[in-house]
């Protein structure tokens, strides 16, 4: 939910999203949807839907989404990500998955170094090996500066596809 994600990418994003969401409803495997942006300095975490759901209807996704979207600013990779894979480390499957999907380098309005932070962050979360994490780039390529396993979406449209393949290679 960064301010770069307006327009095409977060509507395909968004569909991503929807597309995600009722094909685990119907495999009735837990997904947890979440997004982030910050305001001022304080990253702010959306949780769109929560593993505890395994139904949620389409139109209160959308909604839960596009209310956030009209605070899109900065992207705090690193701390969101923490923040999910704290979530994550908590679920008892064997397999799991955390999907960062990513249009450009990290960016907060906070001070520091914002993109080392990340790199420790997911060098981490990649050396524990207790989940998987993979950067999904969408019309960017800094994905392949930060994530061991990544991919990259030439354009917009590409998002939702490229997410579902994503997924039933590492499922």
């Amino acid at each position: 939910m960064s301010g770069s994600m307006s327009g095409d990418k977060a509507f395909y994003a968004t569909e991503a999203a929807l597309l995600l969401n009722n094909v685990f409803q119907v495999l009735q495997v837990p997904l947890e949807i979440l997004g982030f942006t910050d305001q001022r300095e304080h990253p702010l975490m959306y949780i769109y839907k929560p593993f505890a759901k395994l139904r949620l209807p389409e139109e209160d996704l959308l909604r839960y989404i596009g209310c956030s979207s009209e605070h899109m600013t900065g992207n705090p990779d690193g701390d969101c990500i923490v923040w999910a894979y704290d979530r994550l480390l908590r679920r008892t499957e064997k397999k799991r998955l955390l999907i960062v999907m990513s249009d450009g380098q990290p960016a907060a309005s906070r001070h520091g170094d914002c993109a080392g932070f990340t790199s420790k962050v997911i060098d981490e979360i990649e050396q524990s090996k207790k989940i998987e994490i993979y950067g999904l780039g969408l019309c960017d390529r800094s994905v392949q500066d930060f994530y061991t396993h990544n991919s990259t979406v030439k354009s917009p449209e590409e998002i939702p596809i490229k997410l579902l393949e994503l997924i039933e290679k590492r499922l």
